[in-house]
């Protein structure tokens, strides 16, 4: 499984995903080079910073993935 492939598992399941998480599991240290690829795949992000984490917010995926994108409570009021 790819750095790229763990990433959108997780935007899957969560809706978002931010830095410190992928650095604290050994994921990726290029989450934005990672986020990057995949706008240009056609996903499209909300992104926030929060102190000195960068958070990415999933707003669409491509209509290849099937599963429905969560809606974090964080999110949830926009």
């Amino acid at each position: 499984m790819t750095q790229k492939d763990v990433i959108i598992e997780i935007l899957l399941k969560q809706g978002f995903i931010d830095n410190y998480h992928c650095i604290d599991n050994r994921i990726s240290i290029r989450l934005g080079a990672i986020i990057f690829e995949l706008k240009k795949e056609g996903w499209d992000f909300r992104t926030e910073m929060v102190g000195k984490n960068f958070h990415y917010y999933a707003i669409k995926k491509p209509e290849k993935y099937t599963q429905e994108l969560p809606v974090p409570s964080l999110f949830s009021n926009v």
